[in-house]
């Protein structure tokens, strides 16, 4: 990559590529107007929410399965910390007859 002078940047000596960056001012992108843009940031909020529904499923499953079962072991907080939502929801179901909790959290 070339750069200014005899440097490739980024490296130090490029501060007269910097100031030339900075008097350019600032550049404002409207998301919403670009579509390429537009498309990655819809995909990282519909991750975000996944990734909530996800968190907020486990940690509802978790406090009643304590509420239930008695504190939780580390093997159990895992389990539940790493599941998706699918599985969440299957155990949410078990738990309701279950009689362990190794019985709510079986994965077969």
């Amino acid at each position: 990559m070339a750069g200014v002078g005899d440097c490739s940047l980024p490296t130090a000596c490029n501060a007269g590529y910097w100031k030339l960056i900075g008097r350019m001012g600032s550049i404002t992108i409207n998301i919403q107007e670009n579509p390429f843009l537009r498309e990655i940031f819809e995909e990282g909020r519909q991750e975000g929410r996944q990734e909530g529904r996800q968190e907020e499923a486990a940690g509802l499953l978790g406090r009643l399965l304590e509420r239930r079962f008695g504190p939780l072991p580390a093997w159990a907080q895992q389990q539940l910390a790493a599941a998706d939502l699918a599985s969440l929801e299957i155990w949410g179901l078990r738990l309701l007859e279950a009689t362990s909790l190794e019985e709510v959290l079986r994965t077969a």
